[in-house]
């Protein structure tokens, strides 16, 4: 049975497009990221590309400066950081919810 993709796995898609070309170096420190061309560059709609910004600053992978968003600086080691410490938080999150 093929599964119809929800538009939230679409826009997680986008998430996870532009979160890898940030940790492969596709999209490097310091990249301003501007909608228009980064869904004309992945062939994404621009909705989920704006989507995939929020949550790549709200992650940490991305930073607001005043002229827009851009790739933050971070080595390898923080970003791997980041995401166990996310990890361990939503294990935890996880079990609350579960015990509830």
């Amino acid at each position: 049975m093929t599964r119809t993709p929800r538009a939230s796995d679409e826009r997680s898609g986008a998430y996870e497009v532009l979160k890898q070309a940030i940790l492969d170096g596709e999209l490097l420190p310091g990249t301003h990221l501007v909608e228009l061309g980064l869904a004309e560059r992945f062939e994404l709609g621009r909705t989920k590309i704006r989507d995939a910004l929020t949550g790549l600053e709200h992650d940490g992978l991305a930073e607001r400066r005043p002229r827009g968003l851009f790739v933050r600086d971070r080595n390898p080691e923080q970003l791997l950081d980041i995401y166990d410490t996310r990890g361990v938080l939503e294990a935890l999150a996880g079990r609350f919810a579960a015990e509830r």
